[in-house]
């Protein structure tokens, strides 16, 4: 699971630069439970309505171009909308904070290769949701 998450944050470090936010992957060795240790951020979730300040708006037309090089290159999409997203339109894996700087502190992509060929519930919830950011980027940009 380190790695996973260690290759995700590095392919979003490459690709996504300063918008990621500076995140160090630990595990217990006892349990083998994994965290994610972070920067304390404030903010607000990502919405449309903070797209009307030019310089939110800059940075965000920078970040999907930045994460199309990315898919384009092979790897996953980052999950954007996190659970906040999901009924509200909104990209919760992105915040603004109050100095209007916008940061991924999830960034974790939604590769579908490890989940097994055929009809199951994971691979039906990722496309699902991927659906949805979809079609919320796309409202963004509208």
């Amino acid at each position: 699971m380190v790695s996973r998450f260690e290759h995700d944050i590095a392919a979003c470090k490459k690709y996504l630069g300063e918008y990621v936010l500076d995140t160090r992957v630990v595990q217990d060795p006892a349990s083998g439970n994994v965290a994610t240790i972070q920067p304390c951020i404030t903010g607000h979730y990502l919405s449309k309505a903070d797209l009307a300040d030019p310089y939110i708006k800059k940075q965000f037309d920078d970040f999907l171009e930045r994460h199309e090089a990315m898919t384009r290159d092979g790897y996953g999409p980052v999950d954007l909308i996190g659970q906040g997203g999901v009924l509200r339109r909104r990209l919760s894996n992105i915040m603004v904070l109050p100095d209007k700087r916008i940061r991924l502190f999830d960034a974790v992509t939604a590769d579908l290769s490890d989940i097994q060929r055929g009809i199951s519930v994971a691979r039906l919830v990722k496309n699902l949701v991927l659906r949805r950011q979809e079609s919320t980027i796309r409202y963004f940009r509208s």
